[in-house]
């Protein structure tokens, strides 16, 4: 048997997951495998394949690059663009998914986007919404530093990873290996694909639920999906933007005004939360507006389609210098919709979600009187119960060498050992019982003080 191929352990997947687990690997190989067999010291080799053009993509790039750069210290293989089709019993098939730019590159073009939309925050909207959205602009400026590493260590030939590769004549690479660990896509359990296709839906990986987390098709009140599992159908904020505007143009001039526009961002947060993270970012509202106002967003002139009061239609181009025309508002919207992402299939959205719904299931014991939404959005006919409302309370990345990095709401990163104290304490806070919380803590200071239990084989 080949002891390199045997001693190539592949993590495929650049998230969350495949990083801790490349790191934990790594640290167990360099810190347990080689003090039991010290006759293997140095031949064991980690790669970790990521399809994307770096890792920790949901990540700021300052942690991105400070992984990458990190790995790179610690001798794992870090390969991007690579896709895996096949696993075989043996070795792995991985093709080049595509080269999209250096970090570098990107940055340079997100550049000339800020640039194109510099001098916005001065105008209309400044102090209309919540907070303001510098997170594209500290992440471009702090990139650059680390993206000459990062492309170099996923520019390493796989030759230095478990024996090297074949050339397939498909342009795929056989990749041989002793251990693969699948840390990447996830496809629907058995029960949800049968239930998804007696239900009559579509969706490929999970069941579609409404905004409360029921079940779409099934009958009303008897069954809902959360986690990894369900995958929410958000109403579009433009399905109501002529009731939306016409509620919120309080003197009647078919306009709104940057007041207006302010109460009616504030009401559309609460009645979609969905898309509270754009809808609360003063700098993304600020040049989807300058966007709409110049008609960079839709056509200019043209009525939109239910927007007659008393069967007459309101003309888009009536409001030039005055505010927002219902036509540049449903641009808005489109906007808005256009830049909303889904929820990430992590534990954080999975326990928000059953925290949610079992306050659902209580409250439908004795139903609330609080209708859904601010009153001029009520209408008839709603929900007694509030939509989901997702809260992003930050992320962890372990890497290793009693090493992490965090990212926080606010655009605050931390690096390093001191952020691995804060992940014990966040991590130990989540145990469901004291107990539990003394026994992870237990072996944190044993694990610390003796090491971790290894047996020779």
């Amino acid at each position: 048997m080949s002891v390199p191929r045997l001693m190539h352990i592949v993590v495929v997947g650049g998230g969350p997951t495949g990083v801790e687990v490349a790191a934990a690997v790594h640290v167990m190989v360099t810190e347990d495998l080689y003090r039991l067999y010290p006759a293997l010291k140095g031949k064991a080799s980690i790669s970790l394949l990521q399809s994307g053009d770096h890792i920790l993509n949901m990540f700021d790039l300052r942690i991105s690059d400070f992984a990458a750069r990190k790995f790179q210290r610690d001798g794992i293989t870090v390969h991007t663009y690579a896709r895996v089709t096949a696993v075989n019993p043996r070795s792995l098939s991985m093709r080049d998914s595509g080269h999209a730019g250096s970090h570098k590159d990107r940055d340079r073009g997100n550049d000339k986007a800020d640039a194109k939309t510099a001098g916005i925050a001065g105008q209309q909207l400044v102090a209309c919404t919540g907070s303001t959205d510098s997170s594209s602009s500290s992440s471009s400026s702090s990139s650059s530093s680390g993206s000459s590493s990062s492309s170099s260590s996923s520019s390493r030939s796989s030759s230095s990873s478990g024996g090297g590769s074949s050339m397939g004549s498909s342009g795929t690479r056989e990749v041989p290996y002793g251990v693969v660990v699948w840390a990447t896509g996830i496809t629907a359990h058995p029960l949800v694909v049968k239930l998804r296709e007696q239900l009559g839906q579509h969706h490929k990986r999970a069941l579609e639920v409404d905004e409360w987390m029921a079940v779409r098709g099934a009958e009303a009140g008897s069954m809902w999906a959360l986690g990894d599992c369900a995958a929410i159908a958000h109403r579009p904020l433009t399905d109501e933007t002529a009731r939306t505007f016409r509620s919120f143009d309080t003197n009647g001039d078919g306009c709104l005004s940057p007041s207006e526009t302010k109460a009616a961002i504030a009401a559309l947060r609460e009645r979609y939360p969905h898309a509270a993270a754009v809808l609360k970012s003063r700098d993304r509202m600020n040049r989807l507006i300058q966007d709409a106002m110049h008609g960079e967003n839709g056509s200019k002139g043209e009525p939109v389609a239910g927007s007659g009061v008393g069967g007459k239609e309101i003309d888009g181009t009536a409001c030039e210098g005055r505010g927002l025309s219902l036509e540049q508002f449903e641009a808005v919207l489109r906007g808005v919709e256009g830049q909303m992402k889904t929820l990430p299939a992590t534990a954080q959205v999975a326990a928000q979600q059953g925290e949610y719904v079992a306050r659902c299931f209580n409250r439908l014991l004795e139903p609330s009187l609080k209708p859904e939404g601010p009153p001029k959005l009520r209408g008839e006919g709603r929900h007694v119960l509030q939509p989901f409302r997702y809260v992003h309370l930050g992320q962890f990345a372990p890497l290793g060498s009693e090493t992490t990095a965090a990212e926080l709401p606010g655009d605050w990163v931390s690096i390093g050992r001191s952020t691995q104290w804060l992940w014990y304490s966040v991590y130990a806070s989540k145990q469901v019982c004291a107990r539990t919380r003394a026994l992870v803590v237990f072996d944190w200071v044993k694990s610390a003080i003796f090491g971790r239990d290894s047996s020779r084989m």
